[in-house]
């Protein structure tokens, strides 16, 4: 979580979020991407369901 924390997701697809830590398990950091946009510490738009291309912003 901490290393998802730090970096820098501003602009990246959700998809590539997902594979930014290949040295830890997969279901892992898809669960602490998506916790860490539940929590509001990156958004997207919300208009259509998520999918990899969804784009994260850095939460204002």
């Amino acid at each position: 979580m901490a290393a998802l924390r730090t970096a820098d997701l501003d602009g990246m697809p959700l998809g590539d979020a997902f594979r930014l830590l290949p040295e830890c398990p997969q279901p892992l950091v898809k669960s602490a991407v998506l916790h860490l946009l539940w929590s509001g510490h990156v958004t997207t738009a919300l208009d259509r369901p998520l999918s990899a291309a969804h784009v994260l912003r850095r939460a204002a």
